[in-house]
């Protein structure tokens, strides 16, 4: 359905709030974790690129991402402005 979503609504400018994210089994029963981040792009697809590397995972075994980049929707190229994802990254529990 994400993908779907992206199809049809291009956004302009794409924000991730990282300034407290959630790992585990979130929305509801996840834990809440301090990052004070925020990523920004004008890809979407570049952003949530970015955002599961942060996390620690690899945006090849996140299906939105992988559907996405099939059918063109967006870009595995990125440039990183300030922090480096090496300085951010953090380990996240998985789902």
């Amino acid at each position: 359905m994400i993908v779907d979503i992206n199809s049809v609504v291009s956004p302009s400018l794409v924000l991730i709030d990282g300034f407290v994210a959630m790992e585990g089994l979130g929305p509801i029963n996840g834990r809440p974790k301090r990052m004070d981040l925020l990523i920004a792009s004008r890809d979407v697809v570049a952003a949530d690129i970015v955002g599961t590397r942060v996390m620690g995972f690899d945006p090849a075994d996140v299906g939105h991402i992988r559907m996405a980049l099939q059918i063109g929707l967006g870009s595995e190229t990125y440039q990183v402005v300030g922090e480096t994802l090496e300085g951010v990254r953090t380990k996240f529990a998985p789902p």
